[in-house]
């Protein structure tokens, strides 16, 4: 605020935020108005795991650069808090760099570096308690002296916090901390979300360095129960190997009997489903397994003629569905080789005998034969090949059916082609989006919380997102710069001017771009 208020008359300025990739915030302009607003605009965002932190800016001046390429006396001024390991070599050829480092050493901040909740272990001689779980945080304190705080969780829309810790948190030194809570899964039987919080003992927000790291959310345990339809006539092997799971929920269904059903009565297959036989037109979200399905295709996957007695011959023993298993000594009555769509994943003298296809919003398994004529149920892969597939959809389910992703990074939410997703972030900014080739990009401000998604068909999803970076956390300015494509023994000459500018702005990482005023102007300023 303090360049653009000092511009002199039809002097231009240009405002770029280095975050993960460089972006224009305000082009070059002599206009008070829309500077301001850009720079209202910004806010402190998390660089993703596995980025370097120092690739922002120095993509961000040689952005910088080129745009100024060509005008008189251009200068850039880079505002950073230099708050990350390395070195920037800062590329701005012939245009005047000005590096200013904003914060201090003393530069203070506490932050939930992981978080998790698991289900608890009763005590000896107790029964089990489904909801009761245990909430685990690693929480680091960079400071001067001790600080105490405290670590509270809440269920993510809820009011009070269920459990506390008063911490007393040492400089530089980890602490983890457990809390133990019943959770229990809401009215639709959805495992809830739970929010960790670092406070104040008296209950306010800590104000320190940076706030996106104070807060974490976690699904909670309650995730474990899923919902498992079969739906048609499944084997039953399939239904005795899902059912050993105490956190599994079996419902038994057929097409006819759904379609029979009110909309408002109708279940949401979600989950894990199985189908025997017929099968619906659209494949449900999120993992489904397909079992000798009737006609010439099983969604995507087209199916040919019936042969008897295949050899097995080879199996994916890397795919996610196949972990763990072993066809050596299974036999197989017939099976419809399978095609299309999809990677195959077992391989007999027919042709294909199982394929998965993954989409945007789910994955299909489709076996071309039926298991229970065969031997492998009788197999212990059976069993593993169950096991996987619940496990696998509750990955899913936790998730909230939107990939995982970095902090402040656009969401991917899978959705019909042509329709519209609106997100609302965890502070109650919306966005929308159409889908293009089933997933809709939706850019998202660098908010920890939940960014809960509506499709157009009412469905909604979910993505959780938290900062979990130890080098984020770290306020303290250690980033060194040096001039990039310069000879070394020109590097001490060339090198960036660096100086320490106003301490008020720690933790802000962004580039202003000056463009002195027009030489006509110029020469009246000298006059």
């Amino acid at each position: 605020r303090a360049l653009a208020a000092s511009l002199p008359e039809g002097g231009t300025m240009m405002l770029v935020a280095a975050g993960a990739e460089p972006s224009v915030r305000a082009p070059l302009t002599d206009q008070r108005a829309p500077l301001e607003a850009a720079i209202a605009a910004l806010r402190v965002q998390g660089v993703p795991r596995g980025v370097p932190s120092v690739r922002g800016l120095e993509e961000s001046v040689a952005l910088a650069a080129e745009r100024l390429e060509g005008s008189p006396a251009p200068r850039i001024v880079l505002l950073t808090d230099a708050a990350a390991d390395g070195e920037a070599r800062l590329a701005a050829g012939d245009v005047a760099l000005d590096v200013r480092r904003l914060g201090s050493a003393r530069a203070e901040n506490a932050a939930i570096l992981d978080a998790a909740a698991r289900p608890a272990r009763p005590a000896p001689g107790e029964p089990r308690d489904r909801d009761l779980a245990e909430l685990f945080a690693r929480v680091r304190w960079i400071g001067s002296a001790p600080r105490d705080v405290f670590l509270e969780a809440r269920l993510v829309g809820g009011d009070a916090p269920f459990a506390s810790r008063r911490l007393t948190l040492h400089p530089d030194e980890d602490q983890r901390v457990v809390l133990r809570a019943r959770l229990p899964p809401d009215a639709r039987g959805r495992a809830a979300v739970v929010e960790l919080a670092l406070r104040t003992p008296e209950g306010a927000d800590l104000g320190d360095a940076l706030d996106l790291d104070d807060r974490a959310v976690v699904p909670s345990p309650g995730v474990r129960r899923l919902p498992v339809f079969l739906v048609g006539p499944v084997a039953p092997a399939f239904a005795r190997a899902f059912a050993a799971d105490p956190d599994v929920e079996l419902f038994r269904t057929d097409l006819e009997r759904l379609a029979a059903l009110d909309a408002d009565e109708r279940p949401v297959l979600e989950g894990l489903v199985v189908f025997a036989g017929a099968l619906p037109a659209v494949p449900p979200a999120g993992l489904s397994i397909v079992v000798a399905p009737e006609g010439n295709r099983a969604f995507e996957v087209s199916l040919g003629e019936t042969r008897e007695a295949p050899a097995i011959l080879t199996w994916a023993e890397d795919a996610e569905a196949l972990r763990f298993t072993s066809f050596e000594d299974v036999h197989l009555a017939a099976v419809r080789p399978l095609g299309g769509a999809g990677r195959t994943l077992l391989e007999t003298s027919a042709g294909a005998a199982m394929r998965e296809v993954t989409r945007p919003d789910g994955v299909t398994l489709v076996l071309g034969f039926d298991p229970a004529a065969s031997d492998w149920t009788r197999d212990p892969s059976f069993v593993i090949f169950a096991r996987n597939a619940l496990e696998r959809a509750r990955r899913s389910r936790a998730a909230g059916g939107i990939a995982a992703g970095p902090l402040g990074a656009p969401l991917r939410v899978p959705a019909p082609d042509g329709s519209r997703v609106l997100v609302e972030s965890p502070g109650g900014e919306r966005a929308d989006a159409v889908a293009r080739a089933g997933v809709a990009l939706v850019a998202v401000p660098a908010l920890s919380g939940v960014h809960r998604a509506t499709l157009d068909d009412g469905r909604e999803r979910f993505a959780l997102r938290a900062l979990f970076d130890a080098g984020e956390s770290d306020p303290r300015p250690r980033l060194t710069f040096a001039q990039a494509d310069t000879a070394p023994a020109e590097e001490a000459r060339a090198a960036p001017r660096v100086s320490e500018a106003w301490p008020w702005l720690a933790a802000v990482s962004l580039v202003l771009l000056v463009l002195e005023a027009l030489w006509a102007t110029r020469r009246e300023a000298r006059a």
